[in-house]
C-alpha cells in the first residue's frame, strides 16, 4: 500500500512517546475509570448516558491519532484531551452515586413520614441520622466547589467527591442499623391508626344509626297523626 493510499498507521508506528501516554491512559481508564463506574452502574442498575457520552468522545480522540497524517503533537494533544473526557466521566459517576445515594435517604422519610422518628432507639436515632444527612450534604457541596474551582484539572476533587459519597453511606447503613427499632415503630404507628380508623368508622356507624332511628320515629308520628 503506497503511502497516498494509507489512511492509517499501526500502534509500532506511533513515537515512543505517543506510546507511552496511550498506555498510561489506558491504565488510568482501567484502574480509575471502570471500578467506579461499575458501582454507579450498581447503583443506577443502567449505564448512565452521560458517560457514554464522554466515552463515545474518548474513542474519538484515541482514533484521531492513528491517522496517518498525525504528528507527535497532534497525538499528544489528542490524548491529553481523551485524558479529560476519562476524568469527566469519574466525576460524573461520583455525582451519579450520590444521587443515587441522596435518593434512598429521600423515599426513606417519604416511607417513614408518618412515623414518630423520634422514638426509635430511644430518642437517639432521629438526631443522629440528621446529623449524618446534614455532614453528607455539605461534603457534597464541597466537592462541587472544588470541581468549580479546578474546571481544568478536574482529578482533584476526587477525593473530595469521594468523602461526600462515604458520608452518605453512613446515613444507610446508619438507617440500615436500625431496622429493628424502625420495623417496631411503624408497626405501633400502624396500630394507632386502626384504632383512630376504628373510632372514625364507629363514629359513622353510629351516626348513620341515629339518623335512621329518627327518620323512622319521624315516620311513625306522621302515620299516628
Amino acid at each position: 500500500m503506497t503511502t497516498e493510499n494509507k489512511s492509517n498507521i499501526e500502534m509500532s508506528e506511533l513515537s515512543l512517546a505517543v506510546q507511552q501516554e496511550l498506555y498510561q491512559l489506558f491504565d488510568f481508564y482501567h484502574n480509575s475509570y471502570k471500578p467506579v463506574m461499575a458501582l454507579a452502574e450498581t447503583l443506577k442498575q443502567e449505564f448512565p448516558g452521560p458517560v457514554l457520552n464522554e466515552m463515545r468522545n474518548l474513542a474519538d480522540h484515541v482514533a484521531s491519532c492513528f491517522r496517518y497524517n498525525a504528528t507527535e503533537q497532534i497525538c499528544l494533544n489528542e490524548l491529553k484531551r481523551a485524558r479529560r473526557h476519562i476524568a469527566r466521566a469519574i466525576i460524573d459517576c461520583y455525582k451519579i452515586m450520590i444521587i443515587c445515594y441522596g435518593d434512598i435517604v429521600v423515599d426513606f422519610y417519604k416511607q417513614y413520614k408518618s412515623v414518630n422518628l423520634a422514638l426509635v432507639n430511644d430518642g437517639e436515632f432521629l438526631p443522629e441520622l440528621t446529623r449524618l444527612k446534614d455532614i453528607a450534604i455539605k461534603k457534597t457541596i464541597y466537592a462541587k466547589k472544588i470541581e468549580s474551582e479546578s474546571f481544568s484539572e478536574r482529578e482533584s476533587s476526587y477525593s473530595a467527591y469521594m468523602e461526600a459519597i462515604l458520608a452518605y453511606d453512613e446515613v444507610n447503613n446508619h438507617i440500615n442499623n436500625h431496622s429493628q427499632g424502625l420495623a417496631h415503630v411503624a408497626q405501633i404507628a400502624r396500630r394507632n391508626l386502626l384504632k383512630e380508623w376504628g373510632f372514625v368508622v364507629i363514629g359513622v356507624a353510629l351516626g348513620a344509626v341515629v339518623t335512621n332511628w329518627k327518620a323512622i320515629i319521624e315516620f311513625f308520628q306522621t302515620i299516628i297523626k
